[in-house]
């Protein structure tokens, strides 16, 4: 099953489930990669950590490709849901029009997370 949120945990291989968010920490050379915070902990998830040395001044991942590998590591759920409601509207698990038209808005929300600073 997926949704806006992102597959759930079963359908996915038990990733954490989305959405997932970048947030700047410590300035802009470390952005975390978070998921919503938990019942438990009431703090969000870090799912990864992106890195950019801005003391370097040859870095091997500049500032503007770090942003960017993490949105795209934050899209990440919800590309996974786009696909998964494409693979189901290719297999016609569902009305083809609904479904479809659902998956090209997966996808397209997806892309802009992923591309948009």
């Amino acid at each position: 099953m997926t949704s806006m949120r992102g597959p759930s945990p079963e359908a996915s291989g038990a990733h954490t489930p989305g959405p997932w968010h970048v947030d700047s920490v410590m300035g802009e050379d470390k952005h975390e990669v978070c998921a919503e915070p938990t019942a438990e902990s009431g703090n969000p998830n870090v799912i990864a950590t992106v890195f950019c040395d801005l003391l370097d001044p040859h870095p091997a991942i500049g500032l503007t490709e770090a942003n960017a590998n993490a949105r795209l590591i934050a899209a990440a759920p919800d590309l996974l849901a786009a696909l998964q409601t494409y693979e189901l509207w290719f297999r016609g698990g569902q009305d083809k029009p609904s479904i479809l038209n659902g998956a090209h808005e997966f996808a397209l929300a997806a892309i802009a997370k992923a591309v948009q600073p």
